[in-house]
């Protein structure tokens, strides 16, 4: 009976374990109220023209037109739907994306006015935002810049056939040593302009400037009597045209030789003034000119924010049928990371990629030769690479890789193509 008794009292104790066990229940799932639907023209139109805090729950449903990607907007964001576009500010940064197709719940948000600029304040980036659907198309509305005006603040436009004032080429979209942000003017062939402004906190904004004409593509802002354009990526920039007044960009007739010293380029500009070219297939950096005791050469670095490609191309050649080539190649800290040189008769001055490329045996500088010590690449006879006789039109290419975090640094000088 002792037994019994005793397997009686460890089964109670087993079961009183047993009902001991914490149970975790599931977290709830957090739903944002939807409320009333309205769209960005009908809650633009409440504003009474002072400071109004939303209450009640709305929801506008849109799409998201910029992002914190380049650090030239932080902690907002620019939606647009079918009716018109606003700016949202948040608490906080965001992951918001380009394309995202967001809804938007306002309650607890402020509609408000700075400088005539309005927007939609203190909208907390968990609590008033749910992501739909991701890669949602954003195509920028077309417009000539003397359309630009402050009515159309918010909107995502692209402007054509514009180009940065003269007076300041060679300079940086932004202060990125004192993170301070710069106004650029951007005019038209007819003298229309507008403001480009760039925040210093944005990862190109110690980037030139392009020097030609072209494409440019942003979100209109207001500050007082200002009406400013903020870009969202340099990269999708396609301003290497010819400039109003001539001069850079690639619209140029083939040449029958050149002998570059690039004497005449601005320090610190693109390689694009003279019918020169440069692109970028990754990362952000291009070929700038530098400048040794009055010395200039075009030069190509590393950067810790990713790996860079980046290319510079001669201006188109018609050939002779014998051309020879010739340039000096420095290099500095050469660590992973290679210099090419390449030779295209397809090339139309921005179709890198796509273009057919040819290596061209020559002497390059190497981590052996010494740091910024110019090599001379020798004569190049280029029949051997575009074939005996050839009469038709090339380019040559100069092509930088670095991988990510390398400091490496490619110099090009004294470039001749003789026949």
């Amino acid at each position: 009976m002792k037994r019994i008794g005793l397997l009686i009292a460890a089964a109670g104790i087993v079961l009183g374990l047993s009902s001991c066990e914490k149970k975790y229940d599931s977290p709830p799932i957090k739903e944002i109220p939807v409320g009333s639907i309205k769209t960005i023209q009908e809650v633009k139109s409440m504003y009474p023209g002072t400071d109004t805090t939303f209450n009640e729950e709305m929801t506008i449903y849109c799409t998201v037109t910029t992002d914190q990607s380049t650090g030239n907007f932080y902690k907002e964001a620019y939606i647009k739907d079918n009716t018109g576009a606003i700016k949202l500010r948040f608490t906080g940064s965001t992951s918001l994306s380009i394309g995202d197709s967001i809804r938007v719940q306002l309650k607890g948000g402020t509609l408000t006015d700075y400088n005539g600029m309005l927007s939609i304040d203190g909208l907390d980036p968990i609590r008033n935002i749910v992501i739909l659907e991701n890669n949602v198309p954003v195509i920028p509305t077309p417009v000539s810049l003397d359309q630009v005006t402050g009515a159309m603040q918010s909107q995502l436009i692209e402007l054509n056939s514009v180009e940065f004032d003269a007076a300041e080429l060679g300079t940086t979209w932004a202060d990125a040593a004192n993170k301070y942000s710069v106004n650029h003017t951007l005019v038209d062939c007819n003298q229309n302009m507008v403001l480009v402004r760039t925040s210093g906190y944005a990862n190109f904004a110690g980037e030139v400037i392009p020097n030609g004409n072209g494409k440019l593509i942003g979100v209109v802002g207001v500050f007082g009597s200002d009406v400013q354009i903020f870009i969202r990526n340099p990269n999708e920039l396609d301003m290497n045209g010819t400039r109003c007044s001539g001069g850079g960009g690639n619209n140029c007739s083939p040449l029958n030789g050149i002998n570059e010293d690039f004497t005449s380029f601005s320090v610190g500009a693109e390689v694009n003034a003279n019918c020169w070219n440069t692109g970028i297939i990754s990362g952000s950096h291009r070929w700038i000119i530098g400048d040794n005791a009055g010395d200039h050469y075009a030069s190509a670095t590393g950067s810790t924010s990713g790996t860079q490609e980046m290319w510079m191309t001669t201006p188109i050649i018609q050939s002779g049928g014998n051309d020879v080539l010739s340039f000096s190649s420095a290099q500095q800290n050469m660590l992973t990371s290679t210099l090419g040189v390449m030779v295209s008769t397809d090339f139309d001055g921005s179709n890198y990629s796509d273009a057919t490329w040819t290596n061209i045996s020559a002497t390059l500088a190497n981590s052996g030769t010494g740091a910024n010590v110019f090599v001379p690449s020798g004569n190049i006879n280029l029949s051997t690479v575009l074939g005996a006789n050839y009469t038709g039109t090339y380019a040559v290419a100069f092509k930088a890789s670095m991988a990510n975090n390398s400091f490496s640094m490619f110099k090009i000088d004294n470039v001749v193509i003789s026949q």
